[in-house]
């Protein structure tokens, strides 16, 4: 078991370098409150390893999905335009990360405003609203990530 995660971490640096370079930067950012508050050090440090532990895998994700979706995308002998096909791949990973991230805040927005705004009536009205806008977006966002993924690059 450790040996294939020594595996892992040799073979994907890159993910993990950059989660801690900008995990790094955060716990730096706030070193100046701690030094206001010095038992703040613990939980700033508790933070720092969440955060740095979410963006390695948000990263770790993002890398295998880009080599997959590169790998569907390669025609067998064409290893000439490897690198454009591998940033056509980053930049449609891109806008669905993005579109996604919109959608999660309006997801967000919408069960906010059903909750305050059907905060009287019945339990069941506002669970029933925010079920069927939960089931709304995540049919938008399956729509597009479908649409996105049937765009392939032009050989």
């Amino acid at each position: 078991m450790l040996q294939r995660i020594r595996e892992t971490v040799r073979r994907d640096n890159k993910s993990i370098l950059l989660a801690a370079l900008l995990s790094g930067s955060f716990f730096v950012g706030k070193l100046q409150a701690v030094h206001a508050a010095p038992n703040l050090l613990a939980i700033q440090g508790m933070l720092t390893a969440l955060l740095f532990c979410g963006l390695f895998v948000t990263f770790r994700l993002f890398s295998g999905a880009v080599a997959s979706h590169v790998a569907l995308e390669m025609v067998d002998g064409e290893e000439t335009n490897r690198q454009l096909v591998r940033l056509f791949v980053i930049y449609k990973e891109v806008v669905k990360t993005v579109v996604g991230v919109s959608l999660t805040l309006g997801w967000l927005a919408g069960l906010l405003f059903i909750t305050e705004h059907f905060a009287g009536t019945v339990l069941v009205v506002p669970v029933l609203l925010g079920c069927a806008l939960s089931a709304l977006v995540f049919g938008m966002t399956y729509l597009f990530t479908s649409f996105v993924d049937h765009i392939h690059y032009p050989h």
